[in-house]
């Protein structure tokens, strides 16, 4: 939890990723570690916007939203089609070359190469991969590295994205009666060695400089598509 937050808090993503590896080994999946997540997420999320979050490009963020929110449904749907591992093999494969396509290159400030008006479509496509696969940070990290935002603008504005999605999330979870009491203690069991991480995290963006931190932004999205694709193979491999 120490590291997923961590590396949330440095990068503006990733935190679901490694958080879910560690946690799925010890508790369910869907019932605990998805709702619990969305729990810490909120708070997490919520100090570092509280440090931060005057640097967030709220048009950004809310373009981004409003084109998640049919993303979503859409995504709901397409779970139930295909093979998912199959699927996720694909994605791992893109985002590894988009990630290193980002830690290559390591200047997306220093010009605007996408326009706005496909922050919807961007948020489409997080709300697709999330419903899909549970995992909505490449596309949105792929906009807004051409949206020429400085380091300080592009996780902020993650962070309130993610912020929205969270609460929503969380209500859907508590409409079908997953947010309990216990679940609430484990949450409150794990939220200091979480806050840990975000504020080391916190620390770290702090002290690297632009080009450092876009290249390590997408070497990570690399390595979390790689994690992501190896996972999903092996799966079909052994029928796990």
């Amino acid at each position: 939890m120490f590291a997923a937050f961590a590396l949330r808090s440095f990068t503006g993503f990733g935190a679901a990723l490694v958080a879910v590896t560690g946690l799925a080994l010890f508790l369910d999946y869907r019932q605990v570690v998805i709702p619990l997540l969305a729990i810490l997420s909120i708070f997490n999320t919520g100090f570092i916007l509280l440090r931060s979050g005057r640097h967030a490009v709220m048009r950004e963020a809310l373009l981004l939203v409003a084109g998640a929110l049919p993303g979503l449904a859409l995504g709901l749907t397409f779970y139930t089609l295909g093979n998912e591992q199959t699927l996720r093999v694909a994605l791992g494969v893109l985002i590894v070359i988009l990630g290193s396509w980002l830690a290559y290159r390591g200047g997306w400030t220093e010009r605007r190469t996408f326009s706005s008006k496909l922050a919807p479509l961007s948020g489409l496509a997080a709300g697709l991969t999330s419903g899909t696969f549970g995992i909505s940070g490449p596309p949105l990290v792929v906009y807004l590295s051409g949206r020429g935002l400085n380091k300080d603008q592009f996780r902020a504005t993650l962070m309130v994205f993610f912020i929205i999605a969270d609460v929503l999330r969380l209500g859907y979870y508590s409409s079908r009666g997953q947010i309990s009491v216990d679940l609430w203690l484990v949450g409150a069991s794990l939220y200091p060695l979480s806050l840990l991480g975000t504020y080391i995290g916190e620390r770290l963006h702090a002290r690297s400089g632009e080009r450092q931190y876009r290249r390590l932004v997408g070497a990570t999205l690399a390595v979390l598509g790689l994690v992501i694709a190896v996972k999903a193979w092996l799966a079909l491999t052994t029928g796990a």
